[in-house]
């Protein structure tokens, strides 16, 4: 139990600093998850509505609708790439941001050290071991966030879609 609460303090850590230093950047991260976790039952949709178009015009002879899906499915399928390329630009800016405003705290608290504490071979060890990996560790633990709202995300969906279709 102690390891789940210690879990769910560095999540809230983790968001927190970055909401505290690129809340907007953070927020369209979340958007962007969200949103690709939609996106696979919008695909499978219009997959099913082409499908049902092509039938149709075989049937009838008239493909006159099937070009529309076509060309909103064609959309839909290179959405991912299109989301995952604008993740990578709001991340890296994120983290450029992140990284910039991690460094100035750490300079105002060194700031306040005595700089005879900084004679101490053991306070330099532990600035050393403290300030080895800068915010890669909160910047981690943010993204793995992010893939956990896209995971819940669809989830969800799945969910009631499936409990929609099961009840129909």
């Amino acid at each position: 139990m102690k390891t789940i609460t210690d879990y769910l303090k560095s999540i809230r850590f983790s968001l927190g600093y970055s909401f505290q230093f690129v809340p907007h950047a953070t927020f369209i991260m979340a958007v962007l998850y969200m949103f690709s976790g939609v996106l696979p039952y919008g695909s499978a949709y219009l997959l099913g509505k082409l499908v049902d178009s092509i039938l149709l015009g075989a049937k009838n002879g008239a493909y006159g609708d099937i070009w529309y899906v076509l060309m909103l499915y064609a959309f839909v399928s290179a959405l991912p790439t299109i989301i995952g390329n604008l993740q990578l630009y709001v991340n890296r800016k994120r983290m450029l941001k992140l990284q910039m405003e991690t460094d100035l705290d750490i300079l105002k608290r060194r700031e306040q050290i005595d700089i005879a504490q900084y004679e101490d071979p053991t306070f330099q060890d532990l600035i050393q071991r403290t300030f080895r990996g800068g915010v890669n560790p909160i910047f981690q633990m943010s993204n793995a966030q992010f893939d956990t709202i896209h995971s819940l995300t669809s989830l969800v969906l799945g969910t009631f879609l499936a409990i929609h279709f099961n009840l129909a």
